[in-house]
């Protein structure tokens, strides 16, 4: 879809406008089971930010997006300017009086620009839950292979990008992630990364590092903030792979203003490196207090 070199061709398969009233998006097949690029955004977008989405919500009301395949979708941006926040997003919501985002399969996201935001516009994200929305539900869900291929790269890219507010139930549980990329020394990837919120993450699953050398790895990020609550509950963070000069941790606080439960998780680091200076964690702790 587009192919003026300049322009963008923005493109989402399902998408809610910023309109009051209940949304539901279920059962659909987004992109071809089997064929790479089977959705492509094909303007090379050198002087626009190109967005490429699954699912879009950007309404209130009751959201809920369930048991949707989306696959094989590619954003052919090649836009080198970092500024420029072209994206892929497998699903995205935004606002809402209620979400809940279960038992999705989203896989095989792929884009390689440069856009180097470390956000919520990161340059490929598989679920991106964006707007202090309470009552916020992301469970069963499977994401996999998520990537930006640039070799100059230096931004993030995230299986899971997750922020509610701090009121409310919120849960993420049961969550498979896994094989989420980048092909540059200077990027880093996270399992999920959690913004602003007061949020249960339990059961869930990630795996990171088996197929990529030499990017920072995360597998669960809390930024944390004041009048946050991070409970963890069960999870299983594996990290593997080969490092060089950048480190890897299984799990990343960023913050002390916040209230954390971290209870019976297994974080384990078994990246190892074969030069470099590189150093592998199994939980950081990037603050006083």
């Amino acid at each position: 879809m587009g192919n003026a070199a300049a322009n963008a061709t923005n493109f989402s398969a399902i998408f809610k406008s910023a309109t009051v009233g209940n949304f539901t998006a279920s059962r659909n097949i987004i992109g071809s089971l089997s064929t790479a690029n089977s959705i492509q955004t094909t303007s090379a977008s050198t002087g626009n930010a190109q967005t490429l989405y699954g699912i879009y919500s950007e309404g209130t009301g009751a959201i809920v997006v369930e048991e949707n395949q989306i696959q094989n979708l590619t954003n052919a941006t090649t836009n080198a300017t970092a500024a420029t926040r072209g994206r892929v997003n497998g699903i995205r919501v935004n606002a809402g009086s209620s979400n809940a985002i279960n038992s999705n399969t989203v896989r095989n996201l792929t884009i390689a620009n440069l856009n180097n935001a470390v956000d919520l516009e990161a340059s490929a994200i598989g679920i991106n839950l964006a707007g202090a929305v309470a009552n916020r539900t992301v469970n069963d869900n499977r994401i996999s292979f998520v990537s930006n291929t640039n070799a100059s790269y230096a931004g993030f890219v995230f299986g899971l990008y997750f922020r509610s507010a701090t009121t409310g139930t919120n849960t993420v549980n049961r969550n498979f992630i896994h094989n989420i990329t980048t092909t540059s020394a200077n990027a880093a990837v996270a399992g999920i990364i959690k913004s602003t919120s007061a949020a249960t993450f339990a059961n869930n699953i990630i795996s990171l590092g088996a197929n990529a050398t030499g990017q920072i790895i995360w597998g669960f990020y809390d930024v944390g903030g004041a009048d946050n609550t991070t409970n963890l509950y069960f999870n299983t963070i594996f990290i593997s792979g080969f490092g060089g000069t950048v480190s890897s941790m299984a799990m990343l606080v960023n913050s002390a203003d916040n209230t954390r439960n971290f209870r019976n998780n297994v974080f384990h680091n078994a990246r190892s490196r074969t030069g470099g200076s590189g150093s592998h964690y199994a939980i950081v702790y990037n603050a006083a207090g």
